[in-house]
């Protein structure tokens, strides 16, 4: 199913009048001009589309202006035509820069005397086209598409703000309401940009997201391939166009640590071990690469939680604990004292080469000009909780900007995190809605211009307003919502790193591909973030300190590296904990810091990022493809617990445009050889459940005694083959070929020193190798049997090899972390742990399940993502589970399962071990 379509034919044709008079040019784009407007649109390989323009309009304070045009003025990169109504100058300036692929049409107001005016309406664009056009959203960025049947080509508009009118009967009509007081001491009142650009069809498409990542579907790939879709062309074309209009584009990729998802706000800097717990958080997170700290402990030497007036209770926190102060007045940000305590980490993040953030708040009840906070209190509304400060006040704006930029001179502060921004406020006494919009788009661009280099993290609300809000910022919010366990439905996955890895991956293809967001502004999410209330309720108290997913952080960490890997916003790690931070080794540090400073080392790969197979959800596998002319990397994600396989084709599907032979090798979680294949040839890549495959795909050279699907060297000597260096996961097998030179005859064979089978064919000599030992997969599936009338009663058998419980026994060696009952609640602690899922879509707290093994009962557990039952949070279920370390004794062992008659055909994923991890050996089972 496409986008919703409309056919018309607008009966224009091209006049003597409307011969085109001007042009603007570049390499990417030829623009056409009459003295009327844009004529034709279009690129150097591309037919241009003949258009007719009717002029703009404009309403202000109440009156529709008449324009009357003055002169038409051509330079360089623009073209302008300007108009008087009397009162008022109005400039329809169109704009092409040179290394733009669109061109940009804004209309300028001028007032000839001093004063305010509202500008109630603007009628940005009306375009007709003259032949038989199909005109449709885009699905996202107030952006539309135009083209015609038949054709390769297309042109895309946008309007750059989340607030347009548009019409699409008899041509596309765009405008939009602002209704915004302006001042001519501003200077010249800018409309939004309206962007018109060309696009090439590809013939590839990209679907949109059409249910949420936990949601079941009986059929996921029919759904993905039913999906609204929008061709790679199109797509490509708009995300350029935002790519282009950002800012700025960092040098390197940023590495943030947000200690309040380890609920940093438990320690007190006031307070005995409070700064060396702090410390040690700023310790660990250099030691995983992150050179930027949120700084976000409570400080009782400055301010206390009860001064607090927001509705979270958390502005004693903000600006290095200043809060309450700053918005009181009592504290000047130029020459306030700094308590030794702060001045401390200023000076100990600084001596490690590691940056703060403030965290900051813009909707408070500020008491420096009560014109700010006038709205509410006319509308007698309280101040406090979430009615603050009316962000359409251009006064406000100023004083932010400005108050921001100096406190972040004098502290050397990194930049800030934006939270708690409300900016929909609709109430008559307040600026209007877009003017609020406005303000806090304003806000931001004025501080990245002021300070380039600022990051400026973006968290509620402004991450739902589009990506025209975000062009200033370093990214919105990461995971698009609260990360809080509570306030997302979570993945059925007994791992919190793996559910939000998922959920961060969902959150990343619904900024790509609906709000068409570029790589340098798509938020990143690593980890989790710790659950903050107890079974009683929310505590500031020290709890839940040990928290760290052991067996779940690297699938986290390649979820958000794979797919916005610009921006790593890392969460909880293991650091509060004094046992957890002195356990987690230098490896895994290693690993961590590698992988995030990843794309660093690739940047020439970082603007090809785009999703491949559609969107991450239950039943499918999911992926990401950065791919440049013929080299790049494919990251895929398979979220259950089942083996899935990614179905790929090597051609521009994945972005290979170029070369004939390529070679596929994996790099995580095992680097291995895949194979080599010829371009346009399908792969099929089976991915173990619960896992991230990193792919390398690169140019390949076929070469005589090559192992072509396997890391290994191969020698051939008197008609012996001979492969060397080979591992493989216990029992399994596996068909490892190897390129032969010409007429060469092969008379044995031997795989890391045992005779093995094998055949020749086209040059190509394929070894059956099988590995010792019982196979035993992570995410291992417990075949079982279904009887009864809805198939809701199963038996089974399952074996767990003694070299599962060696792998556990090492595990408890390697993480000797003391945990309490109440820690062993969370299903992802004690990885020592031998854990049975039943994984159901979309489970229920409520279903009756029960489990008996070797004819005895066995107790179920219920996991929550939140840890405990959260009341009005439903969807932190994540499934039923038992503790079965105990059977892992090599013996045969029977299992019955009873499922609840509520299940719907498939809902039920099937029986999974959990917290197996794949183990390698290089011992070959001989030919017998």
């Amino acid at each position: 199913m496409k986008l919703l379509t409309m056919f018309f034919l607008v009966a224009v044709g091209v006049t003597a009048s409307a011969a085109p008079t001007f042009r603007l040019v570049n390499r990417h784009v030829t623009a056409e001009f009459n003295s009327n407007g844009l004529v034709s649109l279009g690129a150097a390989t591309v037919r241009k589309f003949s258009v007719t323009e009717t002029l703009p309009s404009l309403q202000i304070d109440g009156n529709l202006l008449t324009l009357r045009q003055e002169r038409v003025h051509l330079a360089k990169q623009t073209l302008s035509y300007v108009f008087d109504s009397g009162t008022y100058q109005v400039e329809v300036v169109y704009e092409l820069q040179p290394t733009w692929s669109f061109v940009s049409k804004q209309i300028r107001v001028t007032r000839n005397s001093s004063g305010k005016f509202t500008i109630d309406h603007v009628h940005s664009l009306e375009l007709a086209l003259n032949r038989p056009t199909n005109i449709r959203s885009a699905g996202g960025a107030s952006a539309y598409l135009i083209d015609s049947s038949g054709d390769q080509e297309g042109l895309f508009v946008a309007q750059q703000n989340p607030f347009p009118e548009a019409n699409l009967h008899n041509g596309l009509s765009l405008g939009y309401t602002p209704k915004i007081i302006w001042d001519t001491k501003y200077g010249a009142f800018e409309s939004d940009r309206i962007l018109l650009g060309p696009w090439k069809k590809s013939g590839c498409t990209i679907s949109m997201p059409t249910v949420r990542e936990w949601q079941y579907v009986p059929d996921p790939l029919e759904k993905v391939a039913t999906a609204p879709e929008i061709d790679l062309g199109a797509y490509d074309a708009i995300r350029r166009c935002i790519d282009d209009l950002t800012i700025v584009h960092p040098s390197k990729s940023l590495k943030i640590h947000i200690p309040w998802c380890e609920n940093d706000y438990q320690i007190d800097l006031a307070k005995p071990g409070g700064p060396a717990q702090y410390e040690r958080i700023i310790d660990q997170a250099k030691a995983i690469g992150c050179d930027t700290v949120l700084f976000t402990p409570q400080n009782s030497n400055v301010s206390t939680r009860s001064e607090s007036t927001d509705a979270w209770a958390w502005e004693s926190l903000l600006w290095l604990g200043y809060g309450p102060k700053i918005r009181k007045g009592e504290w000047n940000v130029e020459d306030g004292p700094i308590h030794p305590s702060v001045q401390h980490f200023l000076n100990y993040a600084k001596e490690r080469h590691v940056q703060l953030l403030a965290y900051v708040y813009p909707t408070l009840a500020w008491s420096q000009n009560p014109e700010w906070t006038r709205w509410a209190s006319e509308s007698k509304l309280p101040l406090g909780g979430y009615i603050g400060a009316d962000t359409g006040n251009r006064d406000f704006q100023d004083w932010f900007v400005r108050t921001l930029v100096k406190f972040c001179d004098r502290t050397g502060l990194a930049g800030v995190s934006f939270d708690h921004w409300w900016i929909a406020y609709d109430q008559p006494t307040a600026s209007s809605r877009y003017a609020q919009w406005y303000g806090c788009r304003r806000i931001l661009e004025e501080l990245r211009r002021a300070r380039p280099n600022m990051v400026i993290d973006g968290r509620q609300q402004y991450q739902n307003f589009g990506p025209w809000t975000w062009l200033g910022g370093s990214y919105p919010h990461p995971t698009s919502s609260d990360e809080q366990p509570a306030s997302f439905s979570a993945f059925p996955d007994l791992h919190t790193d793996r559910v939000s890895g998922d959920r961060q991956r969902y959150a990343s293809y619904w900024y790509t591909v609906r709000n068409f967001v570029p790589p340098v502004l798509n938020p990143g999410f690593l980890t989790h973030q710790t659950q903050r209330n107890t079974p009683d309720g929310f505590t500031t108290e020290p709890f839940r300190v040990k928290d760290w997913d052991v067996l779940g952080w690297r699938y986290s960490v390649l979820s958000s590296v794979g797919t916005a890997p610009y921006n790593s916003v890392v969460s909880m790690i293991p650091a509060r904990d004094p046992e957890e931070a002195a356990t987690f080794s230098k490896t895994d540090k290693k690993w961590f810091a590698d992988w995030i400073s990843w794309p660093d080392r690739h940047r020439d790969l970082i603007a090809y990022t785009r999703p491949i197979l559609g969107q991450p959800m239950v039943g499918k596998v999911d992926g990401t493809s950065m791919i440049n002319r013929d080299h790049g990397f494919l990251f895929l994600y398979n979220p259950n617990y089942g083996v899935k396989s990614a179905h790929l084709v090597l051609d521009r599907s994945i972005g290979i445009e170029f070369g004939d032979l390529f070679v596929v090798r994996q790099v995580e979680p095992v680097a291995k050889t895949l194979g080599i294949w010829h371009r346009g040839d399908q792969l099929d890549i089976l991915i173990t459940g619960t896992c991230a495959t990193v792919l390398q795909v690169s140019p390949a050279v076929s070469k005589p005694l090559q192992v072509l699907n396997a890391f290994g060297r191969a020698s051939l000597r008197g008609g012996e083959l001979e492969v060397e260096a080979l591992q493989g996961e216990y029992g399994t097998k596996k068909l490892v070929q190897v390129s032969l030179p010409p007429n060469t005859q092969v008379r044995t064979a031997r795989a890391n020193g045992q005779l093995v089978p094998f055949f020749v064919k086209n040059g190509v000599a394929s070894l059956a190798i099988t590995f010792e030992g019982e196979p035993f997969a992570p995410a291992q599936w417990v075949p079982l049997e279904f009887s009864g009338v809805n198939k809701l009663s199963a038996t089974g058998s399952f074996t767990v090899p003694h070299w599962v419980l060696r792998q556990l026994t090492r595990r408890k060696l390697a993480w000797p972390v003391s945990y309490t009952p109440d820690d062993l609640t969370a299903s992802w602690l004690g990885p020592d742990r031998l854990l049975l899922f039943l994984s159901i879509a979309e489970a229920s707290d409520q279903m009756a399940v029960s489990l008996v093994i070797d004819g005895k009962p066995y107790p179920l557990k219920k996991a929550y993502n939140s840890v405990y039952k959260e009341v009005n949070s439903p969807g932190t279920f994540v499934g039923f589970y038992a503790d079965v370390a105990a059977l892992a004794d090599g013996a045969k062992h029977t299992v019955q399962l009873s499922l609840p008659k509520t299940l719907t055909p498939g809902q039920f994923q099937g029986l999974y071990f959990d917290n197996v991890e794949a183990e390698l050996t290089s011992h070959v089972v001989p030919q017998r």
